[in-house]
């Protein structure tokens, strides 16, 4: 408690000393075991996970006869970028001088220092590997962690494995990544179902299509069933001959393509356990863990999963969701039917192996209709009433009260952790473990859950409420009106209408793709031929059910629609969200003990 006193919280060492009181360092002692006899050799525990880790990494299929002719799919050429000073300079200056070394022992800090210097020699360099389509060989192996998934930590398969780069290396593929990105967002080659390691997406993108298709169905009387696919080992698994196939069809050819060529072949890796390395071995398939451009590589090998698919297909990264929505039970059987067989044979093409046994479907429907099961590879799929899909818990009656359950309890969990060394730290400490640790739990996905029920936004008001005492060293039978204005805190209920404005906003000033119709964004101003001080406002979409009336798209209008001229017609996003957190500060904080009251 004395160092956290005397250290400044814009110092990194009150940052380590904070997450060592929050999340002490637990020493890894891999306690493996074989047929359970106890692994006590370090040597012996790196070559066990380096054997496993590559035998994902090393599965070729036997022949290419099923691949398709190759077509180009765009008119466009990308054959060899040229690497300028400045792009090498940008790069440089934007390294994390905190991150850890490299397999070189290169830090960042010292590139970051240099960078200045080392601008034109690097580009040089790296034009030069460009003109000689070679990959260097040193940077192709990679040092890998093991680090505990879940389960038994005495076998290897729950570890997954974390792997660190040459540090030049990942310079390098910064500006391949930013060329070969910029090329196929250019040109529109990137297909927008995924959301995955992409500018202007995020989880959120995805689950908003997903949750407003579903609402608008159910508001309609029209049954959706969603499955929910799993992919066994995604990256792992991925095919170099067909990924290369790929990238080829995407216009990436020539020098670039042999380049990227050499960059997926004779790739290794070691394994390290307390300062003890394992042998050398090599993979042959999958996209290289820990590096800049393997999530990009990805993108492009599952980037025709949507060819041929009828029902609306949802991505992030490889978590894949099929979802379709019809009046005849019949008809939406036979239509996922089909496109869950159209999966199959796709897989089997690009040797993807989906798991059926991990794939759920969940079925979404106020009628009293018998659906048919649905078959994935002459397997039958599931059904649940709940699934975990990118962190939210949906539910089939399209309620948020079982992942509110499950957020409080895990929100409660860090709180009583919390309050175990709540005499211990000062307050300010505390209350930045709370905005660290604690806040984002409740701030993720809450413009999606925010039309859960009000019994539900209670109970997460009162773990809030919880938090705050905590914090402030109140007893539990303190009133609660005054504790989070005391620390200066927003009530959740103003924190989720702040979030839905955020994001509707980032839509509004075009920072994030839009997930919705873009039919359902109509102003006043385009149907009125003259001016109105409504102009601005939009249309709220008008829906049969109650379950719908507070979903994200009605309540992201209705807010909008209440704020004021001068807001709305702020020039930038920055220039909004200081004008809406002004208004926030002056006009809601005299409705602060209003809530307190109506939650109470």
């Amino acid at each position: 408690m004395s160092k956290l006193n005397v250290v400044k919280s814009s110092d990194l060492n009150y940052w380590k000393l904070l997450n060592h009181k929050w999340k002490p360092i637990r020493k890894h002692s891999y306690p493996l075991s074989v047929n359970g006899r106890p692994i006590h050799d370090n040597r012996i525990k790196c070559n066990l996970f380096n054997e496993y880790f590559t035998s994902i990494s090393n599965s070729p299929r036997n022949d290419y006869q099923n691949l398709p002719p190759l077509e180009y799919l765009t008119d466009q050429l990308l054959l060899s970028p040229v690497i300028e000073p400045f792009e090498v300079f940008q790069v440089l200056n934007r390294l994390n001088p905190n991150k850890c070394k490299g397999f070189d022992n290169l830090p960042n800090r010292i590139l970051k220092i240099c960078s200045q210097s080392l601008a034109t020699p690097f580009s040089l360099l790296f034009n030069f590997i460009f003109s000689s389509e070679e990959y260097p060989t040193v940077w192709k192996t990679a040092t890998v962690i093991p680090l505990l998934k879940t389960g038994s930590q005495t076998e290897v398969q729950n570890y997954r494995p974390i792997a660190l780069l040459h540090s030049l290396s990942k310079v390098f593929e910064k500006l391949l990544h930013k060329h070969i990105y910029n090329y196929l967002e250019h040109h529109k080659l990137l297909i927008p179902n995924n959301s995955g390691f992409r500018k202007k997406h995020s989880t959120l993108n995805s689950l908003l299509s997903t949750c407003n298709s579903l609402y608008q169905a159910y508001d309609s009387n029209l049954s959706s069933r969603i499955v929910f696919l799993d992919i066994s080992k995604a990256f792992d698994r991925v095919d170099h001959t067909c990924l290369l196939f790929k990238i080829q069809q995407l216009g990436i050819d020539g020098p670039l393509l042999n380049l990227l060529s050499s960059y997926l072949s004779q790739r290794s890796q070691v394994v390290l356990i307390n300062r003890t390395l394992s042998d050398l071995k090599y993979t042959s398939c999958g996209v290289p863990q820990g590096s800049v451009l393997g999530p990009l590589l990805f993108l492009i090998y599952v980037n025709d999963i949507a060819k041929n698919i009828n029902a609306s297909i949802s991505l992030f990264a490889d978590d894949t969701t099929l979802y379709y929505s019809a009046k005849c039970p019949l008809h939406l059987h036979r239509v996922l039917s089909q496109d869950l067989s159209t999966l199959y044979n796709w897989s089997k093409v690009w040797n993807i192996n989906f798991n059926p046994s991990k794939t759920a479907v969940m079925t979404i429907s106020n009628q009293r209709n018998i659906h048919p099961l649905l078959l994935f590879d002459n397997i039958h799929l599931s059904e649940t009433d709940t699934h975990k899909h990118l962190g939210l818990i949906f539910h089939h009656s399209l309620s948020w009260h079982t992942h509110i359950l499950h957020l409080h309890q895990k929100v409660m969990t860090k709180i009583n952790r919390f309050r175990s060394f709540s005499n211990s730290l000062p307050r300010h400490s505390l209350l930045t473990i709370y905005k660290t640790n604690i806040l984002p739990i409740f701030d993720y996905g809450s413009i999606i859950y925010d039309n859960c029920s009000d019994s539900d936004k209670h109970l997460l008001h009162k773990a809030q409420l919880s938090a705050a005492k905590i914090i402030l060293g109140c007893l539990k039978t303190t009133s609660s009106s005054d504790v989070l204005l005391d620390l200066n805190l927003k009530t959740l209920i103003h924190r989720r209408e702040i979030s839905i404005l955020r994001y509707f906003s980032k839509i509004i000033f075009r920072l994030v793709l839009c997930p919705l119709p873009l039919n359902l964004f109509r102003s006043f101003g385009e149907f009125v031929p003259y001016t109105l001080r409504h102009n601005l406002d939009v249309q709220i979409p008008l829906l049969k059910k109650s379950l719908a009336f507070n979903l994200f798209l009605r309540k992201a209008f209705s807010f909008w629609n209440s704020l004021l001229l001068d807001i709305k017609s702020s020039p930038s996003h920055p220039n909004f969200m200081n004008r809406l957190m002004s208004y926030y500060h002056v006009a809601k904080q005299n409705t602060h003990h209003l809530w307190e009251l109506i939650l109470a």
